[in-house]
């Protein structure tokens, strides 16, 4: 084998060792944000109830957090979701349910249910909070979160 090879080899392995770490820090980071907006979002709440859709692949069990998975949509006080549509059929979506989704997209056709969104773009996190959802359901935005209120 040459150096060349070798090289090429290492460099492989080194990628597949590091790639679930990535992947590991992305889950944590998307699980952190979700914990911090149902927190902003359901705030009569010490520990709100969390239904996040399983086709987002996010694990269910809340570990530090501080928040209550449940498995079941009807029983939750915020839904994190992939497609409004799919969750209408369901969960039969109410306006004491927050939703909040996880497409721009998604978001904007359903800007009537959808408390905020919750999306990547150019491998970055972004969330917008609904303008409409605040007023509705009287919240207190802080200050570090009044620019992604829309």
């Amino acid at each position: 084998m040459g150096v060349s090879v070798l090289k090429k080899l290492f460099i492989l392995i080194l990628a597949l060792a590091i790639l679930p770490l990535a992947a590991g820090d992305a889950t944590a980071l998307k699980l952190r944000i979700v914990e911090n907006l149902a927190h902003l979002l359901v705030q009569k709440e010490p520990v709100p109830k969390v239904y996040i859709d399983p086709r987002l692949g996010l694990p269910l069990k809340s570990g530090d957090l501080s928040i209550r998975p449940v498995r079941d949509c009807k029983e939750a006080q915020i839904l994190f979701v992939t497609d409004i549509d799919t969750l209408a059929k369901e969960c039969p979506l109410d306006r004491q349910r927050r939703v909040v989704t996880f497409s721009y997209r998604d978001y904007l056709r359903h800007r009537a249910l959808a408390a905020g969104a919750f999306f990547w773009q150019k491998g970055r996190p972004n969330i917008v909070i609904n303008a409409e959802a605040v007023k509705r359901y009287r919240l207190h935005i802080p200050r570090a979160y009044e620019k992604y209120v829309e």
